[in-house]
C-alpha cells in the first residue's frame, strides 16, 4: 500500500472516528488590547473583524485591534518589528513561516498547546496536512491556519457533456486527465484555439512532481533537485500537452481565468475563493474532484496561512487566547460561512456545506478525504519558487527543455538557499 492510500486510511479513520476533545475554558476575567495583522481587502477585513467581534463577545474585557498595512506584507511585518511597533499576533504565508521562525521572530505555543489540551482538538479535527503547516522541526507554532485549501480539480460538466466525456472521479490518473484536455480542445477553422482542456496555473507543478517520485527539495533543503529524471519528465509531460496539443491554456502568461469564463474544461486551482467566485457568476454546471493520481498516487498540496505570536509581543497570554478562538469551530465557522476560505477543519466544513445545500461543488464534502502534503518547510521557499518561474516559462512555450531548465534550477536554487541560510 503506497504513502497516499495509508494516508488517506488514516484521515478517514481520523474524521470518522475522533471524538471531539472538551472544549478548552474561556478565562473572562483576561483584559487588555492586543493588535492583529492581517493582509487582505476591504471585505476581508470585515470578515476578519466579525471574527473579533465574535470573541469579543466572550472576553468582554479584551480589545483586537485590526491592522492591515497594505503593501509587501511580510516587508511590513518586519519594519514594525524592527521599529518596536511589532503586532501582537499576526497571519504569516506559510512560504516564509521557516525563515521567520529561524530568525527567532515567531514564538513557540508548543508548551501551551499541550497545558490546554489543544494539540487532542487540532489532531481530531484539522486534516493532516493543515496541522503540518503549523509545526515546524517538531516544535509548533500556530493552532489556527487560515486562508487555506487543498488544490483539486475543477470540471465544467456541461463541457463534458458536449465533448462525450465521463466525469472525473477518484480514480482518475492524469493520463486520463491528459486525454480528456486533448478532446476538450476546440479550434476554428483558422487553427486558433477557441477552447482549451485545461487552464494550467504555474504553481500546480507540485502535486505532479511529487506524484511521479520526484522532490522539491533535497532532504537538507540546499537545492532543488529538478534535474533529476522524476522531476524534469513530469514537468516535460506537462508542457507537451500544450506544445503538442495546444490543450493548455497557461495561467498567468496566456489566458487567465479562462475555466471562470467557460473557455476551458478542466482548471487545477485552489478549493477556496474560486468556488464562491463560480457560484456568483457562471450559469453553467461544474464539481470538483482530487488531484489525479500519478505514479504514486494522488498526492495533492495543502496550503495556508497561520497566524503566529511574535516574540516582540507585549501580551503573548492574550495572543494565545485569540489564536485559539481563531483556531476554534466558531472562527472557522463565520470564515467559511462568509466565503474567506472553506476550512480544513471537519466540524466548521460540515456546518458550511450545511448552509450551502445544494450549491456546487456537489463533491466539497469530499475534500477532507484527500490524500495531500503541505509544502516543504524550507527557509527561502518563496525564493526559490519565484526562480522555478522564471526558469520554467521557456519550458512551457517550447523554447527550452525541462531537462535543460531543471539543470539551471538546481545551480541556481543551491546560490539562493544559502544566501538565506548566511542571513
Amino acid at each position: 500500500m503506497g504513502k497516499a492510500a495509508k494516508g488517506l486510511i488514516l484521515f478517514v479513520c481520523l474524521v470518522t472516528f475522533a471524538v471531539a476533545p472538551a472544549t478548552a475554558q474561556v478565562n473572562t476575567e483576561l483584559s487588555g488590547t492586543i493588535e492583529f495583522m492581517v493582509w487582505g481587502n476591504a471585505r476581508s477585513n470585515e470578515i476578519d473583524q466579525m471574527v473579533i467581534d465574535a470573541f469579543q463577545a466572550k472576553y468582554p474585557n479584551v480589545k483586537v485591534e485590526l491592522r492591515n498595512p497594505g503593501g509587501n506584507h511580510k516587508e511590513q511585518l518586519l519594519t514594525s518589528i524592527a521599529g518596536g511597533l511589532a503586532p501582537d499576533i499576526a497571519i504569516v504565508d506559510f512560504y516564509d513561516l521557516p525563515e521567520l521562525i529561524e530568525a527567532g521572530l515567531i514564538f513557540d505555543v508548543t508548551a501551551w498547546a499541550e497545558r490546554d489540551g489543544i494539540y487532542d482538538e487540532i489532531r481530531a479535527e484539522l486534516h493532516p496536512a493543515a496541522l503540518g503547516e503549523m509545526e515546524y522541526k517538531g516544535r509548533l507554532y500556530s493552532v489556527a491556519n487560515l486562508r487555506i485549501a487543498p488544490d483539486g480539480l475543477f470540471y465544467n460538466k456541461n463541457l463534458f457533456n458536449e465533448a462525450g466525456l465521463p466525469y472525473p472521479t477518484d480514480d482518475w490518473t492524469i493520463e486520463d486527465m491528459r486525454e480528456a484536455a486533448i478532446r476538450l480542445t476546440r479550434k476554428n477553422a483558422d487553427g486558433e484555439v477557441t477552447q482549451w482542456g485545461i487552464e494550467f496555473h504555474r504553481f500546480f507543478i507540485w502535486p505532479f512532481i511529487r506524484m511521479n517520485g520526484g522532490r522539491l527539495f533535497d532532504p537538507e533543503g540546499t537545492y532543488s533537485p529538478f534535474d533529476e529524471p522524476e522531476v524534469y519528465e513530469a514537468l516535460q509531460w506537462l508542457a507537451d500537452i500544450d506544445l503538442v496539443h495546444d490543450a493548455i491554456a497557461w495561467n498567468p502568461y496566456e489566458r487567465a481565468g479562462a475555466f471562470s469564463e467557460g473557455l476551458a474544461g478542466m482548471h487545477i486551482m485552489w478549493v477556496g475563493n474560486l468556488i464562491v467566485g463560480l457560484r456568483d457568476s457562471v450559469t453553467w454546471d461544474w464539481d470538483i474532484a482530487p488531484i489525479p493520481a500519478g505514479k504514486l498516487g494522488s498526492i495533492g498540496t495543502v496550503k495556508g496561512n497561520p497566524v503566529v505570536i511574535l516574540n516582540a509581543s507585549q501580551n503573548k497570554e492574550l495572543a494565545w487566547e485569540f489564536m485559539k478562538f481563531l483556531g476554534s469551530e466558531e472562527a472557522q465557522y463565520i470564515y467559511g460561512r462568509e466565503g474567506r476560505f472553506y476550512p480544513l477543519h471537519r466540524s466548521a466544513l460540515a456546518r458550511v456545506i450545511q448552509d450551502s445545500a445544494g450549491l456546487p461543488p456537489a463533491n466539497l464534502a469530499s475534500v477532507m478525504t484527500w490524500y495531500a502534503e503541505p509544502l516543504p518547510a524550507i527557509p527561502g521557499f518563496s525564493q526559490v519558487q519565484d526562480m522555478w518561474h522564471e526558469e520554467l516559462e521557456p519550458v512551457w512555450f517550447g523554447e527550452t527543455s525541462a531537462k535543460t531548465a531543471g539543470e539551471r534550477i538546481r545551480q541556481r536554487s543551491a546560490v539562493i538557499l544559502e544566501e538565506v541560510r548566511r542571513k
